[in-house]
């Protein structure tokens, strides 16, 4: 193993907890809600949902997703034609 992939894996680690814990973090979404009380498309809500608690999980989630995927693949080509 070379220092790259030492430290590829470390991040690797940190990027995986951080993954479970964003999506521990986030609220189930219930797909009948809208059904129930009705679904506002100009309430200030849906105005201001990129603001919210939720999408910035939702965000960071996505985020630390990519980055884990980018990692994996660069481990996975660096180790290929490397080692």
């Amino acid at each position: 193993m070379n220092v790259f992939e030492i430290i590829a894996g470390i991040f690797l680690i940190l990027t995986s907890v951080a993954i479970i814990v964003l999506v521990m973090l986030q609220d189930s979404s219930d797909s009948m809600s809208s059904a129930v009380t009705g679904d506002a498309s100009q309430s200030y809500f849906n105005n201001n949902r990129g603001r919210t608690r939720e999408e910035k999980l939702k965000k960071f989630t996505k985020i630390c997703v990519i980055v884990f995927l980018v990692l994996t693949l660069a481990v996975g080509v660096v180790s290929r034609f490397v080692g």
